[in-house]
C-alpha cells in the first residue's frame, strides 16, 4: 500500500533512502519484490523504467477514499 501511494504521488526516486523511509517501504531489498508483486497483480505497469498505475479509477479511489 506504501509503495502505491508513492507511485501515486509521482515520486521520482522510489529506491532512495528519503523515499523508502517516507513512505516506510522498509529495505532496498524490498522495493524489487513489492515492484515484481503489484506488476503480476496488474496493478502498476513501467514505461521508460517510471511506475504508473494501469486503472485510473483504482488510482483516483485510492487518492479520495483511502489516502
Amino acid at each position: 500500500i506504501n509503495y502505491l501511494k508513492a507511485v501515486i504521488n509521482k515520486e521520482q526516486l522510489i529506491s532512495s533512502k528519503e523515499v523508502i523511509q517516507k513512505y516506510n517501504l522498509g529495505t532496498s531489498g524490498n522495493i524489487p519484490r513489492i515492484k515484481e508483486a503489484l506488476e503480476n497483480k496488474e496493478i502498476i505497469d513501467f514505461f521508460e523504467k517510471e511506475p504508473y498505475m494501469i486503472d485510473p479509477l483504482f488510482e483516483y479511489w485510492l487518492k479520495k477514499h483511502y489516502f
